[in-house]
């Protein structure tokens, strides 16, 4: 994979509730590479 784009800059909203779904996929996509025990349990 050379390149990757997620449009998740502009907050989203279902109802009265946002979506909140971008931090947590990068943290859940990098988790692997970094060296923070937190995000070793999302693998």
């Amino acid at each position: 994979l050379d390149w990757i784009h997620f449009d998740i800059a502009f907050p989203v909203e279902h109802g009265n509730r946002a979506t909140g779904y971008g931090p947590a996929l990068i943290c859940a996509l990098l988790a692997s590479h970094l060296d923070v025990p937190l995000l070793k349990t999302l693998q």
